[in-house]
């Protein structure tokens, strides 16, 4: 049995620390494995803010605490945690985000896949935005400077944007549908999990040269390029909860936005060219002085201020995918498959949701038609305390297999 160090990354996050750390230990317990083979180890990454009453209760309860005085980014949090643990070549290593939750059953298949095939570098879960598993987040992908400027480029064209947008709808849709372990070009460092001896073949864990961001980028590349392998395990499912430490719109701009371009020109440099990071920023510049940008992909109804998930009436029943993003070109969206001329949200999920404005759409799967498009403002205040979860508001692996 492979003894696991679990490494929990936090910035501003006590409570979702506390509460990952907890998750983790019960699913470790659960699949009937000794607490002595379970390491977790808590960095707090020099949060302004007092996170001390979530810190002391994961101490209390067995984790490893560091509380780090100045704030270095994730990449250097995980390896704090790193430092202070140990293992064999065949040992596990499990790097989290603190706004990370495991759901029921979600440990067992990551850890067999792992065990069962010696070429995985690393494997990572089925991701969903909620507890109760209603928004699940999609595939990463590779980036790359094509991308980047193909992503500036829709947001002054919206026809490029539109199929920008379905091209990733049928991408997620075979990650959704997927119910075996399947092949990617990367991973999410929110939760990812690997072998000791490929930390070993990559040549280190994350660079803590990434302030924020794309850290997980380089790992995952330098692993491939180690001859590893790094597959999605749909069967392990876990919450990211969305931006809890680095916030949206405004928010991200003051805490986040100027660490996530100092690490793109730095991993644009070591990965492809000092030319390509010179085009991507030039790009950001040209969208930000444009008059005209982020055009609507569709013309979305507007369902105005709400306090409670609205009844999205489709134009006829279908079997259908839900998207949910905070675009109206949806660069990023979380999706949920449906069949019918409606679909009701879990209160569970909706009262995760942060308060902003949200653009839906939903589309016949196999052709993606579109069924209908929205848009509203959520009013109503986000849960924000994970500890407060009780157990029965979490799905279950078998209900989400069933769904």
């Amino acid at each position: 049995m492979a003894r696991l160090s679990a490494l929990i990354g936090s910035f501003e996050s006590g409570a979702f620390a506390l509460a990952c750390a907890r998750s983790l230990r019960r699913e470790w317990l659960r699949g009937g494995r000794p607490l002595r083979e379970l390491e977790l180890v808590v960095v707090d990454d020099a949060s302004p803010s007092d996170q001390e009453p979530w810190l002391a209760r994961a101490q209390a309860e067995g984790a490893q605490v560091v509380r780090r005085g100045t704030c270095g980014g994730y990449a250097a949090a995980i390896l704090s945690a790193l430092e202070r643990t140990h293992g064999a070549a065949d040992d596990v290593v499990a790097v989290l985000n603190a706004d990370v939750l495991f759901l029921p059953g979600a440990l067992d298949p990551l850890l067999s896949v792992l065990e069962r095939h010696a070429g995985l570098a690393a494997v990572a879960p089925r991701t969903f935005a909620d507890p109760a598993g209603a928004f699940e987040l999609p595939p990463q992908e590779l980036p790359t400077p094509a991308n980047e400027l193909s992503a500036q480029a829709a947001a002054l064209a919206p026809a490029l944007a539109r199929a920008r947008a379905d091209a990733r709808t049928r991408r997620a849709l075979r990650a959704w549908s997927a119910t075996q372990p399947y092949l990617a070009p990367m991973l999410s460092g929110a939760c990812l999990f690997l072998r000791r001896e490929w930390i070993a073949r990559a040549g280190g864990l994350l660079d803590a040269r990434f302030p924020l961001y794309f850290e997980d980028t380089d790992l995952c590349r330098r692993l491939r390029a180690a001859g590893g392998r790094l597959a999605v395990v749909p069967r392990a499912r876990i919450v990211h909860f969305w931006a809890r430490s680095t916030g949206l719109g405004e928010d991200f701009e003051r805490r986040a936005a100027a660490s996530f371009r100092r690490s793109r020109r730095l991993y644009l440099e070591r990965w492809h060219t000092c030319a390509a990071a010179d085009a991507v920023e030039r790009g950001e510049e040209l969208i930000a002085r444009a008059a005209r940008r982020d055009g609507p992909i569709h013309a979305f109804e507007d369902l105005g201020a709400l306090h409670s998930w609205p009844v999205l009436a489709l134009d006829r029943p279908e079997r259908f995918v839900l998207e949910l993003g905070l675009g109206p070109t949806l660069p990023l969206a979380a999706g949920a498959l449906g069949d019918g001329s409606h679909w009701p949200v879990p209160q569970a999920a909706w009262e995760w949701l942060h308060p902003a404005r949200y653009f839906a759409r939903a589309l016949e799967r196999s052709s993606l038609a579109v069924l209908g498009a929205w848009t509203f403002e959520k009013r109503a205040p986000a849960r924000s305390d994970p500890c407060e979860l009780e157990f029965e508001e979490l799905a279950d692996v078998r209900t989400l297999q069933a769904a």
